[in-house]
């Protein structure tokens, strides 16, 4: 995982953005999936992903600018291990 989420992106910088502000070296599972619907919203980037970050928790974000049905295993992925979803 990486450390800035951007879309569908790691925390390090992928899309699809499963986040871990932890050490980029041992990727766990996110802790929140970001749902609901994706645009025009902002309130990931604006208000959930700041928050996250500081308080150190582990997300995921489908919302990307590029979104296509590929992307659909990370996200179902993430919808199993995350302990809150968010819709």
């Amino acid at each position: 995982m990486t450390s800035k989420p951007n879309g569908h992106q790691l925390q390090q910088k992928q899309d699809c953005n499963e986040s871990s502000p932890s050490s980029p070296s041992s990727p766990q599972p996110p802790q929140v999936f970001l749902g609901g619907s994706c645009n025009p919203t902002t309130w990931r980037q604006e208000i959930a992903i700041p928050f996250l970050e500081d308080a150190r928790i582990s997300y995921f974000n489908p919302q990307v600018s590029d979104w296509r049905p590929e992307l659909l295993f990370a996200e179902n992925q993430a919808k199993k291990v995350s302990d809150l979803m968010l819709l």
